[in-house]
């Protein structure tokens, strides 16, 4: 499961509290219908805004593994793990018969 939702950076307290408060209806309800509660965890990007204190104690409240990305880093851009998947599907069971056709 994957869910995106930008938010600005200067979003109001009140308006972070109103926008995490059903994802955290949501996590609680998925957590209830898990098989596994525990091999699932939440990923999300380095913003401010996920990242305060109190938007994270939202998430630990839950007790929900967090799996955040490494700030500022080229290696682990979201586009590229969403990508990954089609371009390596690509190739397979392509057979190259020289360096050159590749």
């Amino acid at each position: 499961m994957c869910f995106h939702e930008h938010v600005s950076t200067y979003t109001h307290y009140k308006k972070i509290n109103h926008l995490l408060a059903p994802r955290r209806t949501k996590i609680k309800t998925i957590k209830q219908n898990a098989r596994h509660n525990r091999n699932w965890k939440l990923h999300h990007d380095n913003t401010p805004v996920r990242t305060a204190f109190f938007a994270s104690g939202l998430v630990f409240d839950d007790k929900v593994s967090n799996s955040a990305l490494l700030p500022y880093s080229p290696e682990v851009v979201p586009l590229d793990i969403l990508l990954f998947f089609h371009l390596k599907s690509q190739p397979k069971e392509h057979h190259f018969r020289t360096i050159d056709a590749i």
